[in-house]
């Protein structure tokens, strides 16, 4: 499972990661930020940002000579931290409270049902995938290259408020 893309898109399409338009959806029209039961399970996270820097590194060295993009040996995984989807629910919920679409930041429980009925509209399968796996990836190949991530610790918590106003 890739990492989650952080930040807003310069596209004119997919602006935002697939996770987070379906619960602010969802939480407009319950009321409420749901997230599923096993809030210990974690995803791989990344800023966009720094995509693009590790896209740059890999074309370099494709460039240069250094590696060949084909094979096994050019899967790069991309990962800058990890968070949990408890607190991914609470990254969502805290700024919809501040910004009065919320009564309280408190998120609430939901099971895999419930969770592909409010984001995906009844797939059990993306539902799983997008919002119950428990998906750990490591970026060693690409710092091995030369990419240093830099944009989570200042932008990623503000994400949610960012794409919240975006949508």
């Amino acid at each position: 499972m890739a990492s989650t893309i952080l930040g807003i898109g310069s596209g004119k399409s997919r602006r935002n990661t697939t996770q987070l338009p379906a619960m602010i959806n969802n939480m407009l029209n319950t009321g409420s930020c749901p997230g599923r039961r096993q809030w210990r399970d974690s995803m791989g996270q990344i800023h966009d940002q720094d995509l693009s820097m590790l896209f740059v590194c890999l074309c370099l060295h494709i460039l240069e000579g250094t590696i060949k993009p084909s094979g096994e040996q050019v899967i790069y995984f991309t990962e800058t931290g990890l968070f949990t989807h408890k607190e991914y629910s609470q990254y969502l919920a805290n700024p919809s409270h501040k910004l009065g679409y919320l009564l309280s930041p408190t998120i609430t429980e939901a099971t895999l049902d419930e969770v592909a009925k409010g984001f995906t509209n009844g797939n059990r399968l993306t539902a799983e995938l997008s919002y119950g796996a428990n998906a750990l990836t490591k970026s060693e190949l690409g710092r091995i290259l030369g990419w240093v991530p830099s944009t989570w610790t200042t932008l990623g918590k503000s994400h949610s408020r960012l794409s919240f106003k975006a949508l």
